[in-house]
């Protein structure tokens, strides 16, 4: 962080910015914020001394009518995030930077950064110059043994032969362990392999994608994809392509081919560690791409790049400070709570998001409910894609549940043909299952929309015991079908939605209730982050956003009190991302009118005198 740093703070009926000075822990408050309204009761101590130093400031004419008139130096970060917010609001966690970071994050992230500088600058790699040596070495012969133009024709073979030392992934995995160990692992690793009767074979997600090929026509497009990635390599452009499962193999050969063009250090999982351990943003991002960011941040923090010594050190400091480093739940909340990343589009409470990501990553298996139009489907999409670093190729996927749905189209089953036979086809469960045990270093999801409308026993079948957190990876079963022998990956992630207005559900089987974990999602209607997205996103007035929030509040308080909490209505139908409201009245008597009343109309539609109070509330507001 800069010296000076714009900060904001904002929250109901609060919305200040202001300058952070971090070399004396200042903040300025800058002329025109607005600062919470001053309560009609005082009920701690602490809140009597803000209200007077409040009173003080407005008598000085600092504060007028709730807003700063000029830009006022406060000594102490915690006092000023306490006039503005009445206390609601305290200390580094509340002042945030337009990115959403907060100061306290920004703080601990410059003390890691000097801790490692400390510790890369007093380590020395023991012999740094006879390691230099067998690398080049080491280069040199797989050069001459693969030249890069050789890539382009190469055979299946080539690639991979069980006992030979010659083929491309044994010198991958045993011939150049000096750049770094790139062991593979298992065959999976390698997408292509030989079996022990000579025959080959490869990933299911690859023969999912390319039905209709033979296992040679596949490995065509797997080498000419993995040629034209090393072959057009430029630090620069590089970007995520398939095969995106290849992270060791792609990166050995950039490292094999361009010497000192990538640091000798691939391994995925430590460039996570290192990612936190920064600040940095790690979503969606494989190792090589994470290589050449890390080189470019610790240039900016001053680290002559090496390749083989920063990569040392880099691996050194990993293994003796990050590799063990497991936090608790508290850290770990805290973390997602005022992490970079930045949630303002999910007006869920910030220490809630956190728990459902925490209690996702823990339990695989998690179900949004809530009352229509509350984004449980949006809030599942954007939690996963700023949540989780690797998601993998296709790695989400979406279907609904209704009544007719089985475990035929779940997991596998006999389809009927055109020509009256059946045909044994698989399910998108059992897909998606595969692909992510093909893919471990990838996370995987399967969002299912309305979970409660299916028969949940009758779909999920003999797999209901395997979506356990701990049956994953190691319990197996064989499948009604076609026997085979089957398991649920620990990669795998399952999230549903529930529809709690609908009155046509039964109740939930207990079976379901014991595997996942529920939270509920509700309207967020007056909520800080609802107002900010209406101010800032939607450019909405404050007179406009209050005519949402109060219509919309007295029209839940009356169907709470006679329906109950699961039929209130959500505040997605107020929300565009995209549409300009140029005629903000005809844009809300729309939504009022054509989806609003309609609704309100089912829930009542043996109560005219309900209707018509809610309906004199609209228009109360549309006058």
């Amino acid at each position: 962080m800069k010296q000076k740093a714009r900060v904001y703070l904002s929250g109901l009926d609060y919305n200040a910015k202001g300058d952070y000075h971090k070399n004396t822990n200042r903040i300025t408050i800058l002329a025109g914020s607005k600062i919470k309204p001053s309560e009609s009761i005082t009920l701690h101590e602490n809140d009597a001394k803000v209200e007077n130093f409040k009173n003080k400031l407005m008598k000085e004419g600092v504060i007028v009518d709730n807003h700063f008139t000029v830009d006022y130096v406060f000594e102490d970060i915690s006092h000023a995030a306490a006039i503005v917010s009445s206390n609601e609001k305290s200390g580094k966690k509340a002042w945030k930077l337009k990115d959403g970071k907060s100061i306290e994050i920004i703080d601990k992230t410059q003390e890691n950064i000097e801790t490692f500088l400390k510790f890369y600058n007093d380590y020395t790699v023991p012999e740094l110059e006879i390691k230099r040596e067998k690398e080049t070495e080491e280069i040199k012969k797989f050069q001459s043994l693969f030249p890069l133009k050789r890539l382009e024709n190469l055979t299946l073979k080539e690639y991979d032969a069980r006992g030979s030392k010659d083929s491309l992934t044994y010198m991958i995995e045993h011939g150049t362990n000096e750049i770094f160990d790139g062991s593979l692992g298992s065959n999976k690793n390698k997408l292509f392999y030989q079996l022990k009767d000579n025959t080959y074979d490869c990933i299911v997600s690859l023969k999912n994608r390319f039905p209709s090929e033979t296992i040679e026509e596949m490995f065509e497009h797997f080498r000419n994809n993995l040629y034209k990635i090393v072959s057009e390599f430029n630090k620069k452009t590089y970007t995520i392509v398939p095969p995106k499962q290849a992270n060791t193999i792609k990166g050995k050969l950039i490292m094999l081919y361009y010497p000192g063009q990538l640091l000798h250090f691939n391994s995925r999982a430590a460039y996570q560690k290192l990612y936190e351990y920064f600040g940095l943003n790690p979503n969606n991002k494989d190792s090589i791409i994470m290589n050449i960011e890390i080189q470019d941040f610790l240039s900016e923090i001053g680290v002559q790049i090496d390749a083989t010594e920063t990569a040392e050190k880099l691996w050194k400091f990993y293994n003796k400070y990050l590799r063990d480093f497991k936090k608790n739940e508290q850290e770990i909340e805290r973390e997602v709570s005022y992490s970079p990343v930045n949630f303002d589009n999910i007006f869920i409470d910030n220490d809630y998001i956190a728990k459902i990501i925490r209690i996702l990553k823990r339990k695989k298996a998690i179900i949004l409910k809530g009352v229509p139009g509350v984004g449980k489907t949006f809030v599942i999409r954007d939690l996963l894609s700023k949540s989780f670093a690797n998601i993998g190729d296709d790695g989400i996927e979406m279907i609904q549940f209704h009544q007719s749905y089985a475990y035929e189209e779940f997991i596998e089953g006999l389809k009927p043909q055109m020509d009256g036979t059946f045909a044994h086809e698989k399910g998108i469960f059992y897909d998606i299952a595969k692909r992510a045990e093909d893919d471990p270093e990838n996370n995987y999801f399967l969002i299912i929309d309305e979970i409660n409308r299916g028969n949940i026993s009758r779909i999920f079948g003999e797999l209901m015991m395997l979506i356990e957190n701990d049956k994953r990876d190691d319990y197996t079963i064989k499948l009604a079908y076609s026997k085979e022998s089957f398991t649920v990956p620990s990669n795998l992630s399952i999230i549903g939605t529930m529809n709690t207005a609908d009155r046509s559900l039964t109740l939930v089987d207990y079976a379901l209730r014991r595997r996942f974990s529920f939270f509920t999602i509700e309207p967020t209607f007056g909520t800080s982050k609802f107002n900010t997205f209406l101010r800032e996103r939607m450019e909405l007035k404050e007179s406009e956003i209050a005519k949402i929030n109060d219509s919309m509040i007295k029209v839940n308080d009356i169907i709470e009190g006679k329906l109950g909490k699961d039929f209130l209505i959500g505040h997605s139908y107020f929300i565009s991302n995209d549409e300009s409201i140029e005629d903000f009245d005809l844009w809300y008597e729309d939504i009022v009118t054509y989806e609003i009343m309609p609704m309100i109309e089912e829930y009542f539609f043996d109560d005219e005198d309900t209707i018509q109070v809610i309906t004199n509330i609209f228009g109360e507001y549309n006058a």
